[in-house]
């Protein structure tokens, strides 16, 4: 027994010392595991015999007559665990020696000595592990798994150290590529994302050996982890900064004379170097996590830009229902009532920079979106959501601030008197003698003289559609406030209207955009001039192909208007009119159109209210409104 115990520390002890004795230790090695090998057929046998063992027992005496098998020793057990003890080792005095990164210890004396101790586990696969029956398979299930559990352990160390730095962590970052090229070297794979995957990765090898890589270093994810979260809140930090900046100045002309908002460039600027930082590193987890916060942030930001705009849809994002029934005429209340009262304290001058800014920062996003995508040379759904989302509030930024721009313009104070006398019945009338709607465009020619200096060539022409559009509905929408009676000069003062209008669009659009927009105009001119009732529902019908939206009120005011017209054909012709609307929203919503209901005659029972149901309501109201 002394002998055997002697012989074993002698056993073990060589073993240790030659695990990391690199070139100059494998012979004694060689011959210690010769030994452990030799001992393993051993155990194998005393495995068999003691299976199959069965005792002989002396009938005189009750003694066992036969032996039972030695126990096995399985050295080869204690090798492997000698084997990983002095990987634990080895990294030990790294982790041991690391108390958190200080004056006396910079990051790369800490990635200098994990290079060490990457050369002594290449010694060991060059040096160590050849010592060892291939079918062991020494190396993939002892030596490189124990060797990544510890370096992940110190990577755990150094994200939860409170002096590691953010640029400790990016440097970190960049060597875990050298760290995965090592181990890939060395024969073996690291999963290469720290996101879990349903399928089995398997590395083959020959012989059709599959072998599992080693997961990704949860050290690793925690301090991209910790460095996303310091990233998060500095990226907050910066847009509040940003935006309270923005508020406090006006917007600045370049050199072109074009109004922007200097921050949102600022913004973009800090976001890009942030990414190139991550893109730097070449570790596509960090780009990916990063990335997923920069998403977050460019929407965040979006949210701010609205708030300087006061865009109070876009700062509390809302559910906007539709509902199947065209609504009415749209007057001018509602045209301004949702927004105006809060945008009327914003600049106009910020307005105008907001439609510039949120082109341009649609357009940065996009950038930002192909920077990242083109980094972690995939698509990554959680980015690209965030950012499609992004550029959708920034393109509902625009479009909201171009409406801004039309309410701005047409309520100018000296606009409102104007506006007031359009369509009035007085033939010695400032609109009737054209003077209203000189004075209304060439108020409009000099905003739009200011636009075109401020706005940035690819949003103009958008800006003055909107305007004119906006335009159009005021005056669709006054027309049906304000008409009293159809005088003889009406019908021509509004063909004069039209053409002045014409000229004034295609001053900024082409001929077709400008005949385009003036269509409801020229369908309401020929609804006035119809004389009898096929005339006003072949008007009403145009009139509603160019704008579903011109409600019966429309038909109701020119009626009222209307002296030619007694009661009774007024009545006749706006239930007419009525079954022409009815079926134009049954043919919208695919519905079979319910028609003469106002006449008694009664509708289908159904769950649903029928699309005629509220128009006749109105129809109704619009009958004792005329008696």
């Amino acid at each position: 027994d002394d002998a055997w115990w002697t012989f074993e520390q002698m056993l073990w002890n060589t073993v240790r010392q030659s695990i990391l004795g690199g070139q100059s230790s494998v012979a004694a090695l060689v011959r210690c595991v010769r030994v452990v090998a030799e001992q393993e057929v051993l155990d194998a046998e005393y495995e068999r015999d003691a299976a199959d063992f069965v005792e002989e027992i002396d009938e005189t005496t009750n003694c066992v007559l036969n032996l039972r098998p030695p126990e096995p020793k399985r050295w080869k057990t204690r090798v492997l665990e000698e084997m990983a003890t002095a990987v634990e080792v080895r990294l030990s005095l790294i982790t041991e020696g690391f108390s958190g990164l200080d004056d006396k210890e910079s990051i790369e004396n800490v990635l200098a000595a994990l290079d060490e101790s990457l050369v002594s586990l290449a010694e060991m696969y060059d040096y160590t592990i050849p010592a060892f029956p291939p079918e062991w398979r020494v190396f993939e299930t002892v030596v490189a798994p124990t060797y990544h559990a510890g370096v992940c352990e110190l990577l755990t160390r150094l994200s939860t150290s409170p002096n590691t730095s953010n640029g400790d962590m990016v440097t970190t970052v960049t060597w875990s590529f050298h760290y995965f090229t090592a181990i890939e070297s060395l024969g073996l794979e690291i999963e290469t994302s720290d996101e879990i995957d349903s399928g089995d990765d398997l590395s083959v090898e020959e012989g059709g050996v599959a072998w599992p890589p080693l997961p990704y270093p949860s050290g690793l994810s925690t301090l991209i982890d910790a460095y996303c979260e310091r990233l998060r809140s500095t990226l907050a930090g910066w847009t509040e900064n940003l935006s309270r900046a923005a508020i406090s100045k006006p917007p600045k002309p370049d050199g072109d004379g074009k109004l922007w908002t200097p921050t949102d460039v600022e913004f973009f600027r800090l976001m890009t170097d942030q990414m190139r930082i991550a893109t730097g590193t070449r570790s596509n987890v960090f780009v990916r996590q990063c990335g997923r916060v920069a998403g977050n942030a460019l929407y965040d930001f979006a949210g701010k830009v609205a708030e300087r705009l006061n865009m109070l849809s876009e700062m509390t994002p809302k559910l906007v229902s539709s509902t199947s029934t065209p609504s009415l005429t749209p007057s001018r209340s509602r045209h301004e009532a949702s927004h105006f009262d809060l945008n009327k304290s914003v600049p106009f001058e910020r307005i105008v920079a907001g439609v510039n800014d949120s082109r341009r920062c649609r357009d940065l996003s996009k950038d930002m979106q192909s920077m990242i995508t083109g980094a972690i040379g995939a698509i990554d759904t959680v980015i690209v959501h965030a950012i499609e989302k992004t550029i959708q509030k920034f393109n509902r930024i625009h479009s909201e601030a171009r409406k801004m721009i039309s309410r701005r313009v047409l309520d100018d104070p000296g606009l409102n008197e104007v506006l007031l006398k359009f369509y009035s019945s007085n033939s010695n009338s400032v609109w009737a003698c054209g003077e209203a709607m000189t004075t209304l465009l060439a108020t409009i020619e000099d905003y739009m003289g200011d636009l075109d200096a401020w706005l940035d060539a690819n949003v103009a022409d958008s800006v003055t559609e909107t305007l004119f559009e906006h335009l159009i509905e005021l005056l669709f929408a006054l027309f049906t406030k304000q008409l009293v009676v159809v005088a003889p000069h009406t019908v021509p003062r509004l063909r004069a209207d039209e053409t002045e209008l014409i000229e004034s669009m295609k001053l900024h659009m082409t001929e077709n955009k400008a005949l385009g927009r003036i269509a409801r105009l020229q369908n309401l001119r020929e609804l006035v001039s119809a004389t009898n009732r096929d005339e006003f529902e072949r008007a009403y019908g145009a009139l509603l192909t160019n704008w579903p939206d011109a409600g019966l009120d429309v038909v109701d005011t020119i009626l009222r208007a209307r002296p030619d017209f007694d009661k009774h054909a007024a009545r006749a012709t706006l239930e007419s009119c009525r079954d022409v609307y009815i079926s134009r929203v049954a043919h919208l919503s695919g519905r079979t159109p319910t028609l003469g209901a106002a006449r008694g005659a009664p509708a289908a029972p159904t769950h649903r209210r029928a699309p005629s149901e509220s128009i006749n309501a109105r129809f109704k109201n619009l009958l004792s409104r005329s008696s």
